[in-house]
């Protein structure tokens, strides 16, 4: 029997994503945030009306959130921002829904779910304009207003194959469950495609995010090859899996020129810019410094004051709401990212590299964009949420 409860969530979390995502094209972002804030709104009442439903939380996870909510409505008052005021109550339902309402719901099945449906709603997004036009220009845009949109995007989905690619790597060094080579090699071609993406965008933040992300799934096999004291399984099998996995490689590499790509488009791009490496990033986040205030400043300074956004997401927050909300949203980041560390050390579950990599590419990229509301902040904060709660508040009607 279809579960209609679980299947309504599963609509409503992939209606989320795609707006998290759509929202980037000009055209359709005024539209998108009216999805995207409705399926939030929607998800919270969905859930106070199921039936003996069990909400799990994290007291400190909680707290923090209730500290963003009301000093940021505090911030709102003493700049008279009725817009600042909304965005505070709006970001707290974001942080409740995500973190406690989905994964309080679909429990275990969580990360199936929440991976699938990136899966989903996204490949269409990334992969149907090159294979309908190709890389029609460079930087390249594909549907979206910014080159540096569908990078982020293509870097996000790229934490997903990953992390299923070094699950199934697993399974050939530690023999866990059956190898499926077929996997693997479909994991390559489209991490393979993602990185080619992100070159023909011309984003050196989501290249370099890319690095990063794959030298910690890299880093993370290791330690579970330590923990499992399978390190001379590697170095055994290795002289036999990695020849395979070399050839694979070379051959996409001949077919999409992703070396070329990568030296023409991204570190061309790092030489011809080297006397601005941040590309005047530094003289938007100068702003927030230069206008300190302990209460922010209001929700439209960065656009105010420099025409462009915050390109940082711990700025974008501090420069907007102040100390207090921004304080508490990194501290609130830092025990998910803790959690997931410390569940991913004693998981056996298929999807368990997605959690680190997903956070991973979420602080990563936030170093240098503003994350706020986007696909990598929802699913760092659902799967975070999924092994940091604990806690439970039973609803009966």
């Amino acid at each position: 029997m279809i579960d209609l409860v679980k299947l309504w969530l599963m609509i409503l979390l992939s209606i989320l994503f795609s707006s998290s995502t759509l929202y980037l094209i000009e055209e359709w972002g005024t539209l998108s945030i009216v999805f995207l804030y409705s399926s939030l709104i929607t998800l919270i009442f969905s859930a106070i009306f199921i039936k003996k439903f069990k909400f799990k939380y994290n007291d400190i996870a909680l707290f923090l959130m209730l500290v963003f909510l009301i000093s940021g409505i505090l911030s709102s008052l003493i700049n008279q921002d009725s817009d600042l005021f909304l965005r505070a109550v709006i970001y707290f339902i974001l942080l409740i829904s995500a973190n406690i309402v989905i994964p309080s719901y679909l429990d275990i099945e969580t990360e199936k779910i929440t991976t699938r449906l990136i899966l989903l709603t996204h490949i269409p997004i990334l992969f149907t304009p090159v294979i309908i036009d190709g890389f029609d220009k460079i930087p390249y845009y594909g549907i979206f207003s910014n080159p540096n949109s569908i990078a982020g995007i293509a870097v996000t989905v790229l934490a997903v194959f990953l992390g299923l690619f070094f699950e199934q790597i697993e399974n050939i060094f530690f023999q866990k469950r059956k190898l499926k080579i077929t996997y693997i090699v479909l994991y390559t071609v489209a991490a393979s495609f993602l990185i080619l993406i992100i070159s023909y965008a011309l984003s050196r933040t989501s290249f370099v995010t890319a690095m990063v992300v794959i030298m910690s799934g890299v880093i993370l096999f290791l330690v579970n090859a330590i923990r499992l004291k399978e390190f001379g399984s590697i170095l055994r099998k290795g002289l036999f899996f990695l020849p395979p996995l070399l050839i694979i490689f070379y051959v996409l590499n001949i077919y999409l020129d992703i070396s070329a790509s990568i030296e023409d488009n991204i570190v061309g791009k790092f030489s011809r810019k080297s006397g601005n490496v941040l590309s005047n990033r530094d003289d938007v986040w100068s702003q927030a410094f230069h206008n300190p205030s302990f209460f922010g400043n209001g929700a439209h300074f960065f656009r105010n004051e420099t025409g462009l956004g915050a390109h940082n997401t711990l700025l974008s927050l501090f420069g907007t709401y102040g100390w207090i909300p921004t304080i508490a949203i990194f501290l609130l980041f830092m025990i998910a990212f803790y959690y997931v560390i410390k569940y991913f050390l004693k998981s056996e579950s298929k999807y368990k590299y997605i959690a680190p990599l997903m956070l991973i590419t979420f602080l990563t990229l936030s170093m240098a964009e503003d994350m706020n509301w986007k696909l990598s902040i929802i699913v760092s904060l659902i799967l975070s949420g999924t092994y940091m709660n604990k806690k439970k508040l039973r609803i009966t009607k």
